[in-house]
């Protein structure tokens, strides 16, 4: 073999062997479930909501719309990419919607965390599976709460709409009625994020007087359904 072809043949497979190097395999986050909770600039969800507040002497309900909007990106301080959620809320269509709050979340291979009032939430674990546990609180002080997957794959009616692939995540659930009652689901749809949520913490009075009568000391009550999503 000529020396001429040997050194080609040889700088052939040297810039091959450079571009397998160089190349970049980007994971399919899909896969693991990450589109229960899509994140891209412009995507906005609206919610009716019904919550109602108690004390021992009086409910206060109130009904109202919710709207959030992945308003931009950012580096945060670990050099993560992340999303700047606007929170927006009106009492009645007929008005403009109003700032509420800017939360944040950032998604990774494992993971989904949503910081809610400056307090950060492991939403999501990655790969997605029935009956998968882990600790909601992890990246905060509250307090150890195991979060679990339940009906991965399930169709579920939100309204008028049925959804054809959702899964639960199950928070909390104590269902006691006699001194404290904890119930915390979120939905979410694949290729849609968070549909319907539940959250219900109450506290019942356990004097000598009314022990067992499912009187109600103080609490709340706060139930979300999506009623309109897209991307701006």
């Amino acid at each position: 073999m000529p020396r001429l072809f040997k050194i080609s043949a040889l700088w052939v497979l040297l810039v091959a062997s450079m571009s397998c190097q160089e190349e970049t395999i980007v994971p399919d986050t899909s896969r693991l479930g990450a589109d229960f909770f899509p994140m891209e600039k412009g995507l906005y969800w609206e919610y009716e909501v019904d919550l109602t507040t108690y004390n021992l002497l009086d409910s206060m309900p109130s009904h109202y719309f919710l709207r959030e909007v992945v308003a931009d990106t950012f580096t945060d301080l670990s050099g993560s990419l992340s999303y700047r959620l606007e929170r927006f809320s009106r009492e009645t269509t007929e008005v403009d919607w109003r700032l509420d709050s800017v939360w944040t979340a950032r998604l990774s291979t494992t993971q989904v965390v949503r910081i809610e009032n400056n307090v950060p939430f492991i939403k999501l674990t990655f790969p997605l599976a029935e009956g998968k546990e882990w600790n909601g609180n992890a990246l905060n002080n509250r307090g150890e709460e195991t979060y679990q997957v339940s009906g991965l794959g399930v169709a579920l009616e939100v309204g008028d709409t049925t959804f054809e692939n959702t899964l639960t995540i199950l928070q909390r659930e104590v269902l006691d009625t006699i001194v404290f009652q904890d119930v915390r689901r979120e939905y979410f749809a694949k290729e849609i994020g968070l549909v319907k949520k539940e959250f219900i913490q109450l506290n019942y009075c356990s004097t000598e007087e009314c022990f067992g009568q499912k009187i109600i000391d103080s609490g709340r009550k706060l139930y979300m359904e999506l009623v309109a999503h897209g991307k701006e």
